[in-house]
């Protein structure tokens, strides 16, 4: 993977320019999803490894101990995180769903997007971008469209373009990312926090990326 980074993009470039980006895929709770898969891989594990760690000598009563402590980390890190990343279920942070890949499940997305918003449509019970996508048209139109299940691809031109911000939208930064937040001249002078700071030092490589024919946009 790395040597195909540096024939794309330069003997410099160690990450993907679009790293990081996973917004729809947060919307649509694939990482919950995916913490849920890890918990229930640990619990078959737990039985089935080879000694010296295996379980499978417990009696019973040992075993519903075990289990019983397992269950309850695991209903106590799915609630944190649950309540860390509740505001990805409401608009506007779910509106990045409609980006995600699959054709479904951004229909399915659209739907509950509309209806979040028109449970109550005034413009001062909704965040300042909610109602400013929301006043053009074109995406009530597209959103509408989309929500009837019409392919993404023929949908308006300008529906397109809103959704298509949602895919780049970063969730992973310069605390993760410490290769992104090597400051540079050029980026101290500007006084960019450290978010921007790493955007300033990835833009280089996306741009490249765009320039050799790589990104598509559907």
């Amino acid at each position: 993977f790395k040597k195909l980074l540096k024939h794309q993009f330069g003997p410099e470039a160690t990450r993907c320019p679009l790293g990081g980006m996973l917004a729809p895929e947060m919307a649509a709770g694939h990482f919950l999803q995916w913490v849920e898969r890890m918990w229930r891989n640990i619990e078959s594990d737990l039985f089935a490894a080879p000694l010296p760690y295996s379980c499978r000598n417990l009696t019973d009563a040992e075993r519903e101990l075990l289990l019983k402590d397992l269950h309850s980390v695991q209903a106590y890190v799915i609630s944190v995180l649950q309540l860390k990343l509740h505001f990805w279920s409401v608009l506007p942070w779910f509106m990045c769903i409609l980006a995600v890949l699959d054709e479904k499940e951004s229909a399915e997305g659209a739907k509950k997007v509309l209806e979040m918003f028109l449970r109550d449509p005034r413009r001062e019970v909704h965040h300042p971008y909610t109602w400013y996508v929301f006043s053009h048209p074109e995406f009530r139109k597209g959103l509408e469209q989309h929500a009837s299940g019409k392919p993404r691809a023929l949908l308006h031109p300008k529906y397109r373009q809103f959704i298509a911000k949602f895919r780049f939208y970063h969730i992973v930064e310069t605390c993760v990312e410490a290769l992104h937040a090597v400051p540079s001249k050029e980026a101290k002078s500007k006084r960019v926090g450290p978010v921007s700071l790493s955007l300033s030092n990835r833009w280089p490589l996306f741009q490249r990326w765009v320039a050799v024919g790589h990104a598509r946009i559907s």
